[in-house]
């Protein structure tokens, strides 16, 4: 660590001193003077183009013979010959127009616009710290410091590109000058220091020539300074061209081990099967493309050409910026952006797009001279019309080509993910939960095959969601857990399937090797508990996972796995919740049902103590009287067993254990002997009757005692239910293949939304607690197990305030195998 601090230090020194340097160097670029018109060369002539001021509009298309006495024959020459001059300094121009000579005194303005120097200024710092910020994230290692002098070398020639060497000294002009050719010579050489050393190290012995090239660069920054200063100190044209043509040297040496640097790059994203690898160089030669390619293309060859650029110098400028930028992201941040994104849009697509808009006006001009219309406007716009109908899915199927034979069409590793957990977040079904997973990973990973196998209890698995295993759907597959826990629930996936550095930890499943699945991965909750398998074919693309893909499918399987997870849970509180509740409605349907028996069962125990003591303590009463008690008790004591029976059957039914007995009976006569178990009910509470038995023997499969307690039941809920109409109505008849037992009240009645739960054991209905009215709501829950019991079905008919009719249903002999009938 001290020792990483000690480099940097060192450093920040050198960039301290560099940067004073760089000072007044932007100050010499800054007061750098020019003629006040564009020159441009033709047959060997300097002819003004141009003019900068109104002043000079006249000079316009004459010739320049020659300037202070120097017949100059390319604009390099005058340029290098100005640096010597400041600003508003005069100088002699010998002008030729209109074959007459003229020579005139023009004051000099400044070579660059206040924007250039904004921009310039803006472009070498973003070098200069990009560079410095570098070298630190990297902790001061090769790579770092090799980056690091490839960008102080590069803002070198930006702020001391030529530039007036006068105004502040020829010492200072001397050193800045020398401080240009130097980094001019040395960056292409750290260019390519750092090509082979970055993103891994290339396999060559390339060091050995690193000092040759080193050497080579130093010399030419000499030679270059040693030709300037004799220039300096003795300014004839002979020296200005051997500085020009010094210059010219170097540069086609710069060109070389650029382009050189760029070819080492290619070759090694080429020959790299590393994902990451790839990413940092897409970013290295995104940089070399917008930066030194443009640079030499636009601007350097050019020039040598032409001695003019083809853009703007400060165009040039801001193109060149990438390359801290790209290179400083390769670096420390590759994954920052999609970097194939940014190079389709940015390089690919305009030079494709560009292509196509050159032939569309060529097809635009050719459709316009075809058609044969008076009016040129209207061809123009038929034209126009139909060029631009085709020339939309023709640009829409340049995008299609180039994204997939120049650029396999990628995802945003942070917003796919992003996305994807947005999508299950708020998902509480496991189902929909897997198809949604499933149909995810088919939109980002298009495969030929996938789904989910779900383990059950037993450890097979079935299918469960998927996308083209239809052979596997409603089949059960055994398979070995064993395997998968000794893997430690890891992912299995075949060597073909996988980049080359994910194959050392490829693994086969032994268990699914039949079924030719490329991955497999395990879904387990976070306690290791095991839920079932994501399996995957191959790739539609027949490319193969790439780190990226496994990442990504490494992230969704555990996210998988938490969301089954939380959904069980989820689950598990909403049915511990359900069943809390059931519990608690239970406990209070058994603490009303308890208070209801007990109320039940105290008012005949009230009414057979008391007679039974007006029968001890009356001596003088009448045979009559107590005969009349006697059956009072007698009545309330059959009422007494007849509510212990209800609640032993119930019993009974909830365990399983109710047992009836069969035999051939008229259901007129179990009737008859209900009119006469309940006769005395009627007489207590005062009801009338009406009772309209059949005539013919209705002979049903039934037990009698059951079949009796069923219309007993319904009968006492009459009694017990009614109020001011105290009248019930029995009858008996055949209707179909069933004999039916028919009882009518005139009582309260029973909501029409209530009658499908008056058979639940413990219901109470609302019009109950309405008319302040209780139950122990076992009786009608008896009279449907019995009736289901006899193969028979209940139609209940009732609306409130208008009593209740019950239709007992009973087969007839000879349909007694008939299936139970629903209510």
């Amino acid at each position: 660590m001290k020792g990483n601090i000690k480099n940097v230090n060192i450093f920040l020194l050198f960039d301290f001193l560099i940067f004073i340097l760089f000072l007044l160097g932007l100050y010499n670029f800054s007061v750098k003077a020019d003629l006040p018109f564009s020159i441009t060369s033709l047959d060997d002539k300097l002819i003004i183009t141009r003019s900068s001021s109104i002043n000079y509009d006249s000079f316009v298309g004459g010739i320049i013979k020659s300037i202070d006495g120097f017949e100059f024959e390319n604009r390099e020459e005058i340029e290098i010959y100005l640096d010597s001059k400041s600003l508003d300094e005069l100088v002699i121009v010998q002008l030729q127009k209109d074959h007459s000579n003229q020579n005139l005194t023009i004051p000099l303005k400044p070579f660059y616009s206040m924007l250039y120097d904004i921009i310039a200024v803006i472009i070498g710092l973003t070098f200069f710290i990009t560079g410095f910020i570098v070298l630190i994230k990297s902790k001061s290692n090769e790579v770092g410091i090799i980056f690091h002098w490839c960008m102080v070398t590069t803002a070198s020639i930006i702020f001391m590109t030529w530039g007036n060497f006068t105004d502040l000294g020829s010492t200072i002009g001397i050193i800045t000058r020398s401080g240009f050719h130097l980094g001019y010579a040395l960056v292409p050489t750290f260019f390519l220091h750092f090509a082979f050393i970055f993103p891994t190290e290339i396999k060559i012995n390339f060091r050995k020539y690193l000092s040759f090239l080193y050497l080579t660069s130093v010399l030419f920054a000499v030679s270059l300074s040693y030709v300037f200063i004799k220039y300096t100190y003795s300014v004839t044209l002979e020296n200005i061209n051997l500085y020009i043509d010094a210059f010219n040297i170097c540069s086609i040496y710069v060109i070389v081990l650029v382009l050189t640097s760029i070819f080492v790059q290619f070759r090694i994203y080429f020959s790299t099967n590393n994902i990451e690898t790839r990413k940092k160089l897409r970013w290295i030669l995104l940089g070399y493309i917008l930066g030194p390619m443009s640079y030499l293309f636009l601007w350097v060859i050019p020039q040598r050409l032409t001695t003019n650029g083809l853009i703007p110098e400060e165009i040039v400028l801001l193109l060149v910026a990438a390359v801290p930028i790209t290179f400083g992201i390769a670096i420390i941040k590759h994954q920052l952006m999609d970097v194939e994104i940014i190079i389709r849009r940015t390089i690919v697509y305009p030079i494709a797009l560009s292509i196509l808009l050159i032939i569309y006006f060529g097809f635009f001009t050719i459709l316009v001279n075809s058609i044969h219309i008076p009016n040129p406007e209207v061809s123009s716009i038929i034209a126009a019309i139909f060029i631009a109908l085709v020339f939309h899915p023709i640009k829409e199927f340049v995008k299609r080509f180039v994204n997939k034979k120049i650029f396999k069409v990628e995802y945003d590793y942070r917003e796919t993910v992003r996305s994807f957990l947005e999508e299950i977040k708020e998902l509480t079904v496991e189902q929909i939960l897997l198809e949604k997973v499933i149909s995810f990973i088919e939109k980002v990973i298009p495969v030929n095959n996938l789904g989910y196998f779900n383990s059950d209890q037993n450890k097979n698995l079935k299918l469960i969601a998927n996308k083209n295993l239809r052979e596997f759907e409603n089949k059960i597959i055994e398979f070995n857990l064993d395997e998968i826990k000794n893997n430690d629930f890891n992912p299995y996936f075949s060597k073909n399937s996988v980049a080359n550095e994910l194959r050392k930890n490829s693994k086969s499943f032994t268990e699914f090797s039949q079924l030719k699945f490329e991955i497999i991965y395990p879904i387990k909750s976070s306690m290791n508990n095991f839920y079932g398998l994501l399996v995957l074919g191959g790739k539609k693309s027949s490319a193969k996972f790439s780190v990226e893909d496994i990442d990504l499918l490494n992230t969704i399987a555990t996210e998988l796995g938490n969301g089954i997870e939380r959904i069980k849970l989820h689950e598990q509180l909403f049915f511990e919740k359900v069943e809390k509740q059931k519990l608690a409605e239970l406990n209070e349907q058994k603490s009303f049902f308890v208070s209801s028996v007990s109320h039940d069962l105290k008012t005949p125990l009230t009414s057979i103590k008391m007679f039974a003591e007006l029968i001890k303590n009356k001596e003088n009463i009448s045979d009559q009287k107590i005969n009349q008690y006697l059956e009072i008790i007698e009545g309330e004591s059959n009422r007494l067993t007849r509510l212990i029976d209800n609640v032993l059957n119930f019993s009974k039914i909830e365990r399983g254990v109710k047992d009836y007995n069969f035999e051939n009976i008229d259901l007129n006569s179990i009737m008859k002997d209900v009119i006469l178990t309940t006769e005395y009910l009627f007489k207590i509470q005062k009801f009338d009757s009406a009772i309209n038995l059949g005539i013919e023997e209705l002979i049903i499969y039934a037990d009698k005692d059951a079949v009796t307690e069923a219309v007993i039941n319904i009968i006492s809920n009459g009694i017990k239910f009614s109020k001011d109409n105290r009248f019930i109505k029995m009858s008996t008849y055949k209707e179909d293949k069933f004999a039916v037992a028919e009882i009518e009240d005139q009582g309260i009645g029973i909501d029409e939304y209530e009658i499908e739960n008056l058979f639940t054991p413990y219901f109470q209905s609302k019009q109950l607690s309405n008319e302040h009215l209780t139950g122990a709501g076992l009786g009608l829950a008896i009279v449907k197990h019995i009736i289901d019991a006899h193969n028979g079905k209940i139609i209940v008919k009732s609306k409130i305030g208008n009593g209740a009719k019950f239709k007992l249903y009973f087969p007839l002999m000879g349909v007694t195998n008939e299936t139970n009938i629903d209510n």
